[in-house]
């Protein structure tokens, strides 16, 4: 609950701080001139992903479809904000998108590996003791209903 609290207002302020940042930058002020479109979107985005990462380590263990996809979509977050530095820095940064694609689809599979692992997933019910299936639960009804109809012509 604290940590989902503290990754909403971390959001939050590194929306206030890049809106300033870029509305800095685009006045002219001088140490702000090189804050751009794309390091405010990369500060967001990173504060994002980070987020979706800090959710992912502290949801309960149980649930781990969602600690998957909050590390994988954590990952896409900061992957998308390094995407947009190197668009940003280099000229011709399109080159380098595919390596960085691949190296962050690896990182993600294995954080997301990392936040499930030694969890088992939950057991179906044909895996528990007792289980019966439509067939045997339909014969068991059945059973159970000449059992009662004999009691009933018994009295």
């Amino acid at each position: 609950m604290v940590s989902r609290i503290l990754s909403k207002v971390a959001v939050a302020l590194a929306l206030i701080i890049s809106g300033v940042f870029y509305g800095l930058g685009v006045a002219g002020i001088k140490p702000f001139t090189g804050f751009n479109l794309s390091w405010a979107a990369t500060v967001i985005l990173w504060a994002i992903g980070l987020a979706l990462l800090v959710q992912a380590f502290t949801t309960k263990k149980e649930e781990i479809q969602l600690k998957k996809g909050f590390s994988w979509l954590g990952i896409s977050f900061i992957l998308g904000g390094a995407l947009l530095i190197i668009n940003a820095v280099i000229e011709n940064g399109t080159r380098f998108y595919i390596p960085i694609i691949v190296l962050a689809i690896g990182l993600a599979a294995l954080i997301s590996t990392l936040v499930s692992f030694k969890k088992k997933w939950d057991q179906g019910d044909n895996q528990k003791e007792g289980y019966m299936n439509y067939y045997e639960r339909k014969a068991a009804l059945e059973k159970e209903k000449v059992e009662v109809e004999k009691e009933d012509n018994e009295e």
